[in-house]
């Protein structure tokens, strides 16, 4: 029993160092009939580096609170381009909250593709912070989920076929089940001969 816990631990124990992890950020967005709602999740750490990196010791211990959202609001929209179908998303209206450790971000995003066929993302926010990634996950509108990775590896940004991504799908499944209908009919001729020769 207790192998089977600490299996279980060990298992989900990645989920929370991501929450909390200074060196990632999430971002996640839902797909809505009118635009889509897109949720950011930061680690206060990485916030405060990225924008006394930005603007200074003095003028970060100076700002108030309204300020200091505005500037991380500021500074999340600037560094965020996402495409979808070649149309450019943009970011409208969102709210703030951030505590002592975590930062989460909401926006409302314009009218999003019903059907998603490519996506150009570049997510640049924090790509000074060592060792940063961006973890970006979209939920498209027939249910499934994408996740994108981006890192120093493919400088923060990437760009995703899922039409080229079907297509590979359909041939695999296509090319499979020709060969087993090949197989199946040699093996119906392999049957039928040695029906005969009995």
């Amino acid at each position: 029993m207790q192998k089977i816990l600490l299996g279980l631990l060990l298992l989900i124990s990645p989920l929370f160092l991501l929450a909390h992890n200074p060196l990632s950020a999430m971002y996640r967005l839902e797909t809505k009939n009118d635009g889509g709602v897109l949720h950011v999740f930061l680690t206060q750490a990485a916030v405060n580096k990225a924008l006394v990196a930005i603007h200074g010791t003095d003028v970060m211990n100076t700002v108030s609170e309204k300020e200091f959202k505005e500037l991380i609001v500021s500074y999340i929209k600037e560094n965020f381009k996402l495409a979808i179908n070649n149309v450019d998303i943009q970011l409208k209206k969102g709210g703030i909250r951030y505590g002592s450790h975590e930062t989460d971000l909401t926006f409302i995003t314009s009218e999003i593709p019903t059907v998603i066929n490519n996506v150009a993302l570049e997510i640049t926010s924090f790509k000074n912070n060592e060792y940063h990634q961006t973890i970006f996950y979209l939920r498209k509108n027939d249910g499934t989920n994408e996740k994108i990775i981006l890192n120093s590896k493919n400088n923060f940004k990437t760009k995703i076929d899922f039409e080229k991504k079907e297509d590979y799908s359909y041939f695999v499944i296509s090319s499979i089940i020709a060969v087993a209908a090949i197989g199946l009919v040699m093996i119906g001729f392999k049957f039928r001969k040695k029906k005969l020769s009995h």
